[in-house]
């Protein structure tokens, strides 16, 4: 499923239709990895506020769970999510924001999505970059 579909999915589609659609359609998709499930605890993975630091910290493994809003979760497994332990770190937004912009720049471990938005924003400065947002 497209990201942007996904993230649209979750943000307008009831909680019912998501739990009697996307275990059927994303069977493999999961977001209950074993390292979750064995710690009884979701981390919702907040790009660039250091989830990867806290995700290998907390499940030794940098790339557990992606990131997965709430309702994908409970989309899956309602108890579940219900029954463990949640939690998601924020970040100062003028401070998040200029550290995508470093990020876009520096061109490391980027996705498509990642692609497009430097294609589409990236200017030579980060003054640019903030205006075009």
């Amino acid at each position: 499923m497209k990201a942007r579909f996904k993230d649209l999915a979750y943000r307008v589609m009831p909680l019912w239709v998501l739990q009697a659609t996307l275990p059927r359609v994303m069977a493999n998709s999961t977001p209950f990895k074993t390292q979750i499930l064995e710690k009884q605890v979701i981390f919702v993975h907040v790009p660039k506020a250091a989830g990867t630091s806290l995700k290998t910290a907390s499940y030794g493994e940098r790339r557990v769970g992606g990131h997965r809003s709430i309702a994908e979760f409970a989309a899956f497994d309602a108890d579940r999510t219900k029954r463990f332990y949640k939690c998601c770190f924020v970040r100062n937004p003028w401070d998040r924001l200029f550290s995508t912009y470093s990020f876009l720049v520096q061109g490391r471990e980027t996705n498509k999505r990642d692609r497009q938005i430097a294609r589409t924003y990236l200017d030579t400065d980060f003054e640019n970059y903030e205006k075009r947002l």
